[in-house]
């Protein structure tokens, strides 16, 4: 007896995909790290295809990201948070992924 087993589903989400009926998600982080000649000390971000929400902190704070940087010896370790991040199906696909 054998069986077969197919499945339309990949295991692991790939982002085409989900944007295709629109994605969001909190807090993802880019990280990376330069020599300290290297740091980069300011990041501007100009959304396309995408949109980056405001989290309100309360007593009037409100962010789109966070952007932080540590020097250590050796290189320099930045971390970028954005809050709330929104895909939708145009910025990756092509079309309104109806």
């Amino acid at each position: 007896m054998s069986v077969t087993i197919t499945s339309t589903c990949s295991r692991w989400a790939v982002l085409p995909d989900l944007a295709a009926g629109g994605y969001e998600t909190w807090y993802p982080e880019l990280r990376f790290s330069t020599k300290p000649s290297d740091e980069v000390k300011t990041i501007e971000i100009e959304p396309s295809g995408f949109s980056l929400e405001p989290i309100d902190y309360g007593y009037g704070v409100t962010r789109t990201y966070d952007f932080k940087i540590k020097a250590l010896k050796t290189q320099t370790n930045h971390m970028l948070k954005l809050n709330h991040l929104k895909i939708g199906g145009v910025c990756l696909t092509g079309h309104s992924g109806s």
